[in-house]
């Protein structure tokens, strides 16, 4: 990605889409997949930002000291708990 910025709004986009798919009960619904079990993880360090493709969309993170999934207030408050967690400072 260019930028944070952009991926996000990548992320937005795909999220409508995949809600759309849901939505109109699309065939290709059956291709979509979860993330990889943290569970697996070989003690790298990581972060997942992950959005719900409902149409209220709620935001949940996880990373590698909490690999279970937390409820983020908003878009916003996600994001910065993601970038902490990989050491990243949005300019």
């Amino acid at each position: 990605m260019a930028s944070l910025d952009h991926g996000l709004r990548r992320q937005s986009e795909l999220a409508d889409k995949v809600r759309m798919m849901w939505v109109q009960q699309d065939p290709a619904r059956s291709s979509l997949r979860d993330a990889p079990d943290p569970s697996d993880d070989d003690d790298t360090e990581w972060a997942e930002f992950r959005v719900s493709a409902q149409a209220n969309q709620m935001y949940e993170t996880r990373n590698l000291d909490q690999p279970g999934l937390k409820k983020a207030m908003n878009r916003t408050a996600a994001i910065e708990t993601t970038c902490n967690e990989v050491g990243y400072v949005p300019q």
